[in-house]
This record gives C-alpha cells, sequence and structure tokens, in this order.
C-alpha cells in the first residue's frame, strides 16, 4: 500500500501544481479534513475554497517534493512551495516578492483517497520574506 499512498499524494501535489480544482477534489473523500495552520476545514469542496484562495494569493505556487515516506494508512511529506505573492487574502497587501518555505504533510488515505491532510509551515518566517526592507 505503500507506493499507492505516495502515488496518490504526487498526484495530490501534481493537480495542485496545475490549479486543476476537480481533480483535486476528486482525490479526496467527501468528508475531507484539512488540518491547516488557522484552521480546519470540513468537506472537498471546503478544501476547494482553501486551494483557491491560495493560488489567488500566490498565483504561480508550484510545490516540490524533497521528503516522502509511507506506513499502513499515512503519508508523510517534505515539500517545498515557491510562489510570487501578488493576490489580496493574507494578512500583508501584496508585495510582488517571492516566498519559498517548506511545509510538513501529513496525510490519512482511506479507501484510496485523502481522508485527512494536516498542514503545518511557519507564517512568521514567510511573512519576514514578503515584509522584510533590504
Amino acid at each position: 500500500m505503500s507506493k499507492e499512498h505516495i502515488a496518490l499524494v504526487e498526484r495530490y501535489i501534481a493537480a495542485m501544481n496545475a490549479h486543476d480544482y476537480d481533480t483535486v477534489v476528486s482525490l479526496l473523500t467527501p468528508d475531507h479534513v484539512f488540518h491547516g495552520v488557522a484552521r480546519d476545514q470540513h468537506g472537498a469542496e471546503s478544501f476547494r475554497q482553501v486551494i483557491t484562495g491560495y493560488h489567488r494569493v500566490f498565483p504561480d505556487q508550484r510545490m516540490t517534493v524533497e521528503h516522502i515516506f509511507a506506513g499502513d494508512e499515512f503519508v508523510g511529506a517534505r515539500v517545498r512551495h515557491q510562489g510570487t505573492h501578488e493576490g489580496e487574502g493574507w494578512p500583508v497587501p501584496p508585495t510582488g516578492r517571492r516566498a519559498e518555505f517548506p511545509v510538513h504533510l501529513h496525510v490519512r488515505v482511506e479507501d484510496g483517497k485523502l481522508a485527512e491532510v494536516w498542514e503545518q509551515w511557519d507564517r512568521a518566517a514567510v511573512r519576514e520574506q514578503l515584509t522584510a526592507t533590504e
């Protein structure tokens, strides 16, 4: 199962990079829970709102897998996010600056779909990249 679970998470990341929201949602269980930095989102369609918000703020956002591993029902990954801060919807007004930061994903797979995703990243470090004076 580990290889299949890793492939599922890799498909999820590829769909996120392509802004292919229908594919992302198709990879989630209907009662999917996204445990984000700020709050939990319940349901696959609720998660669609989360990712469209990410892409509104960082429209060229890309994720690159640095490390990935899997157990029975869980996948863990360290993913590098990169993007240009161009849109509204984050506590900092758009700066036009690029940000690059690691994100730690912990995913629970159920019946071949993503049932839960925990995402952790350092918001203060990203804010620093976006607002630091040179």
